[in-house]
């Protein structure tokens, strides 16, 4: 249901999607190294293949490319969501999360807009109907009024014109209930209104998350010592274990 186009549950499921990866995938991205704005297409296979084959197999490895580099985590005190990146340059990273709010935003508004459109489509078909239906009951009265000029002393004249009255009175109703409605999701369909809300905006990472090279080095020291500390031992030990064997 509509309700549920800004619910926590369904968000993540519309991150992964493909439209909306495929959109990032399309997006220009910022990247420090080169000092540019190039796609993601572009950044993972170089410049476009002109075969379609190539260009849908090249957008399938893109989505799961993109896929693995974003991770989801609901809270579980409130209905916000925490939207990581990680990505081989910090700008880029940033670009990216952007790129998935207002990508998630565009499906959101489709979705919507799309429902508004067939609200719009019924009413409209429903105002035309109801406003013939009007018009003949209106017609019908008019007729009835003309035909009885004398009903005061006609009970059952009178209940007729009640009868009539109160068709048209109901019709009518039904009429500017349609119209109101139909004002409202017109509103809707031009209004610009953001189904989710971007409380921290994304922050440039300031230390390199992966790889570590200090932690890499410092790793690498510690097994070559401990290596080269154990063969120094074994170079010793192996003439006195060589010595007990032949004695």
């Amino acid at each position: 249901s509509s309700n549920n186009l800004s619910s926590v549950q369904l968000i993540p499921d519309l991150i992964r999607s493909k439209s909306l990866l495929k959109g990032l995938l399309n997006r220009d991205i910022y990247f420090s190294t080169e000092n540019k704005r190039i796609s993601l297409m572009e950044h993972y296979f170089g410049m476009k293949d002109s075969s379609q084959l190539n260009l849908d197999f090249q957008t399938l490895q893109g989505i799961e490319k993109i896929k693995g580099s974003i991770s989801i985590a609901n809270r579980k005190a409130n209905d916000l969501i925490d939207i990581t990146v990680s990505f081989s340059d910090p700008k880029g990273a940033v670009d990216i999360c952007y790129g998935i709010f207002e990508e998630l935003d565009k499906i959101q508004k489709q979705i919507n807009l799309s429902r508004i459109k067939e609200k719009i489509s019924y009413i409209s078909e429903r105002l035309s109907t109801v406003k013939g239906d009007l018009k003949i009951t209106e017609e019908a009265l008019k007729d009835f009024r003309e035909n009885n000029r004398n009903i005061a002393n006609s009970p059952s004249l009178t209940l007729a014109e009640n009868r009539l009255i109160r068709e048209v009175a109901s019709i009518s109703a039904i009429y500017n209930t349609l119209k109101s409605q139909f004002e409202i999701n017109r509103v809707e369909e031009l209004g610009s209104t953001k189904l989710i809300q971007m409380i921290d905006r994304p922050i440039l990472p300031i230390f390199r998350s992966s790889p570590r090279k200090k932690r890499s080095v410092i790793i690498a020291l510690i097994i070559g010592f401990s290596a080269s500390v154990l063969i120094i031992y074994l170079k010793e030990l192996y003439p006195k274990i060589k010595d007990e064997i032949i004695q």
